[in-house]
């Protein structure tokens, strides 16, 4: 037993780190929002690198089933973030990105009944 009390305490120490910031082994992040998906069932997924600690480029991908709602059923979007903080990568952030996403919309017609338009729109910001 006195074996295995070394052994976990040689291996916790080797695990430990000293350094005021974490060291990053990858410059890539993939995201998922699950919270979207178990909600609505919307997929929408992100892919960032990082130039260094303080700025990133990206993408966002949306997806969803019903093309009536009011973000429409397909969107694909870059963005360039500058990450502000004593924390690298994460925190507050400047963002400036685009935005481009597809659609119908249901709009009556006194003599046709309803008829469904096709939309595809684009936007760009800043955030």
């Amino acid at each position: 037993m006195k074996k295995l009390y070394i052994i976990i305490l040689l291996l916790s120490g080797s695990l430990a780190s000293a350094q005021a910031y974490p060291k990053f082994n990858s410059n890539n992040e993939l995201k998922f929002n699950a919270g979207l998906f178990l909600v609505s069932g919307t997929v929408e997924g992100s892919y960032e690198y990082f130039f260094n600690a303080d700025t990133s480029i990206g993408a966002t991908l949306y997806a969803d089933n019903d093309a009536f709602d009011y973000n429409g059923n397909f969107g694909i979007g870059p963005n360039l973030r500058a990450y502000f903080g004593y924390n690298p990568r994460s925190g507050f952030f400047a963002e400036a990105f685009g935005l481009y996403y597809t659609g119908e919309d249901r709009i009556p017609d006194n003599n046709l009944g309803v008829r469904n338009y096709d939309y595809s729109t684009t936007a760009l910001g800043l955030g």
